[in-house]
């Protein structure tokens, strides 16, 4: 689509027009074969390279957004005193892309007042008066535009080899703009990798003495009991602490035998009828004697109605709750933990809340919340102990079960997690009211 049709050249200007485009060709040749130069760089020789050619005051690579009438001015080169620069953004309506980004063929329009687009919007708020341009995909969608313009009609009309420089200009900014994004891509690739082989590293690093330990602790006092002339009360201490040792050393050991579960897209739920008021006082009375003996208050709420019974997996979603139970408990040194159950009618969903006034966490400590091999910090693992696997297993039960586990926090005032898992089974629940 074009203001008019280029003429096409008489025979005797054939070889003057050859020549042209060879002239033209060298030119960009050279600029992309420079290695000192980084892509920015070359596309700005480019530009240039391209208003030198055209006589037009500024040439751009800017990216279009029609769904938000958006465009944007990725890379600019400005021969006057006109004030664009990079970062640009002008509504896309009010500028020649609209047409250029939405057309296949280069849109060369060399005096605006005569031609067609006379009444287009950019004639009078861009103030341009002549303008060529052309669409630019990359990996095979419409990306944004390579354009140059004038704000006064450029002294020969634009000509067959001036749509061809603009078309190979084009061109080679597509395929720039796609190796540059494979690129960034394999870098943010590489960082991640890099990312989680350091987490790995330091969980492999932690886990050695999560799990040297208990262990150390349970071949120590077997030893002991071995020892005559103990009284019953040392006997019984021992005993204990093999007991409380080697549960810990289970829960180090499940907690990474669920992840490969879970890495291995293995792990399995069931579907069993549960009864959530049930499940509350479970939670209770495993919890409570803890945290009264911590000295903090540890409170169950309820927000009804309540479905009676949903369908679930029982141990799964204890598992879950357990966990935010004991880190809600782990982390708080004053005041309370209040577990909280609700019903989301809309959703469908049985929701829990552990809400406490401990520690609380920072946004940087949030975000590394839920990945595997990773605690809020390396220092809480070393003060608080665990595998830091708990809340990305957590995260991903829940999701099992139609739910999730979101999290808010403030340092120094406390958390609330939300486990959210689906009732199962019928839409409309029997409901408890009190």
């Amino acid at each position: 689509m074009k203001s008019h049709p280029s003429p096409a050249p008489a025979p005797k200007d054939v070889d003057e027009l050859l020549v042209e485009q060879g002239r033209r060709i060298r030119d960009i040749h050279e600029i992309i074969s420079r290695a000192e130069l980084s892509f920015d760089q070359q596309i700005d020789e480019i530009l240039r390279l391209g208003c030198k050619h055209l006589g037009t005051e500024v040439g751009k690579v800017a990216r279009q957004d029609p769904e938000n009438n958006v465009s944007e001015f990725l890379y600019v080169c400005v021969n006057c005193e006109l004030p664009v620069k990079k970062g640009t953004i002008y509504p896309l309506d009010k500028t020649f892309c609209d047409i250029t980004f939405a057309s296949p063929e280069t849109i060369d329009i060399s005096d605006v007042a005569s031609s067609p687009f006379s009444s287009h919007p950019a004639a009078d708020y861009m103030k341009i008066q002549s303008y060529i341009g052309r669409r630019i995909s990359v990996r095979g969608e419409n990306f944004g535009t390579i354009n140059f313009s004038n704000r006064a009609r450029v002294k020969r009309p634009f000509s067959q080899a001036d749509i061809d420089l603009v078309n190979l200009m084009g061109s080679w900014v597509s395929v720039m703009m796609e190796r540059k994004l494979d690129a960034e891509e394999l870098r943010l690739s590489k960082e991640a990798a890099d990312a989680a082989n350091f987490a790995k590293s330091e969980f492999l690093a932690n886990m050695s003495h999560e799990i040297r330990t208990p262990l150390t602790a349970i071949l120590g006092y077997a030893e002991m009991l071995s020892d005559e002339g103990q009284s019953q009360e040392e006997l019984d201490h021992e005993i204990d602490s093999i007991k409380r040792a080697g549960t810990h050393l289970q829960r180090v050991i499940n907690d990474i035998l669920d992840l490969s579960k879970i890495e291995a897209g293995q792990l399995e739920v069931e579907a069993l009828e549960v009864e959530p008021i049930l499940l509350m006082k479970d939670v209770d009375s495993i919890f409570g004697d803890r945290a009264r003996k911590k000295g903090l208050a540890f409170n169950l709420e309820y927000r009804y109605p309540i479905p009676t019974t949903i369908v679930s997996d029982p141990t799964r979603l204890k598992q879950i709750l357990y966990n935010l139970c004991g880190n809600a408990l782990k982390f708080t040194d004053r005041g309370s933990v209040t577990v909280t159950l609700g019903y989301a009618e809309a959703s469908h969903q049985l929701v829990f809340e552990i809400t406490d006034t401990g520690i609380g966490m920072n946004q940087e400590e949030l975000a590394r919340l839920f990945k595997p091999f990773a605690q809020a910090s390396i220092s809480t693992t070393r003060t608080h102990g665990g595998t830091g696997l708990g809340l990305c297993i957590a995260r991903e039960l829940s999701q099992k079960l139609g739910g999730d586990v979101t999290v808010v926090s403030e340092k120094g005032v406390g958390t609330t997690f939300t486990l959210t898992v689906a009732v199962g089974g019928t839409r409309n629940p029997e409901m408890l009211s009190r």
